[in-house]
C-alpha cells in the first residue's frame, strides 16, 4: 500500500454500483486506498484544499493515480507552498503540459514572475508596478520623480506578457511571463 507524503484534501465520491453519493467524504489517501474492483466510483475534490484544487479544476473525476503523481512531484520539489501548486497549474493551464508530463525541475524552473496578495484590491496594478521597477529602474526613478510627460499604464505593459490571474478563498495570485 503507498503512504502519500502530503494532505491532499478531502474528496467526494459517487458509487455507479448505489447510484449515489459516497458519504463522508473520503483523504486523498483512502482514495488512492479504495479498491476499485470492489464499487465502480469517481472521486474528485471538495475544494477544501486550495492547491489541490487549483491543480485538478478541470477534472470531473480524479484517479489514485492523479494524486500518486501529484504527491510524488510535490515531493521532488520540495514543498506544497501555494507558490507550488500555483506554478504545477500554470504549467498545465497555460503552457498545456499533462500531470504526468511535469518534472520537478519544471515546476521550479518555471519563467513566471510570481505576486501573491491577501488584501490588493488591484494585484494587477501592483505588479505591474514591481515590474516596472525591476526591469526599468531608470524610467521608473524618473516616473517616481512625477516628470511631466512620462505615464505608466498597467494595460499597456501587460499587453506583452502572457498575465494569468487565479483568485482563492485565502489570496490572490498573478502570474506573468514576457511573450
Amino acid at each position: 500500500m503507498r503512504v502519500l507524503k502530503h494532505h491532499l484534501g478531502m474528496f467526494e465520491g459517487y458509487s455507479f454500483a448505489n447510484q449515489g453519493a459516497i458519504f463522508p467524504h473520503h483523504s486523498a489517501q483512502a482514495v488512492i486506498d479504495w479498491d476499485p474492483n470492489a464499487d465502480a466510483v469517481e472521486f474528485w475534490p471538495c475544494g477544501d484544499h486550495e492547491g489541490v484544487a487549483l491543480v485538478l479544476y478541470r477534472q470531473t473525476a480524479v484517479t489514485a493515480a492523479e494524486l500518486i503523481t501529484l504527491d510524488d512531484l510535490l515531493t521532488a520539489v520540495g514543498n506544497d507552498s501555494i507558490e507550488t501548486y500555483a506554478r504545477i497549474h500554470w504549467l498545465m493551464s497555460v503552457d498545456g503540459y499533462a500531470l504526468d508530463e511535469l518534472t520537478a525541475d519544471m515546476v521550479s524552473d518555471l519563467d513566471a514572475y510570481y505576486f501573491m496578495s491577501e488584501t490588493s484590491a488591484d494585484l494587477s496594478q501592483e505588479a505591474a508596478t514591481q515590474l516596472f521597477e525591476r526591469l526599468y529602474p531608470e524610467p521608473y526613478a524618473i516616473w517616481r520623480q512625477g516628470c511631466p510627460g512620462l505615464l505608466f499604464d498597467p494595460e499597456t505593459f501587460w499587453s506583452a506578457w502572457t498575465v494569468h490571474e487565479i483568485e482563492l478563498s485565502s489570496c490572490k495570485i498573478l502570474m506573468a511571463r514576457p511573450w
